[in-house]
């Protein structure tokens, strides 16, 4: 069984990330693995024109967020919404797992 077959099989993976974890891994890297674009900026006109930051947040039966950044759950915890991270964190409603 191919990988991406195992994917599908077991969940849809949607991929977000901020600019600093684009210094350490690049986003097509993250897309071959998942099989789906990695959205990575709020103002993306391609991902935006479908309001995509409250897509990615209705269409999610949970939310890891790996690692999380005392930056990220600061602005959680704050209710900052100032990137595509935070603003989907914030619109979500599924269950959100924080893995420092």
């Amino acid at each position: 069984m191919k990988w991406h077959a195992l994917i599908v099989a077991l969940a849809v993976i949607m991929c977000l990330m901020s600019a600093g974890a684009q210094h350490f891994i690049t986003p097509l890297t993250l897309q071959t693995l998942s099989g789906h674009p990695v959205a990575t900026d709020t103002f993306d006109l391609t991902q935006e024109s479908e309001i995509g930051h409250i897509r990615l947040a209705d269409s999610a039966d949970a939310v890891v967020i790996a690692p999380a950044t005392a930056n990220v759950i600061g602005k959680l915890a704050a209710g900052i919404a100032d990137d595509l991270i935070t603003t989907v964190l914030l619109a979500v409603r599924a269950p959100v797992v924080l893995a420092p």
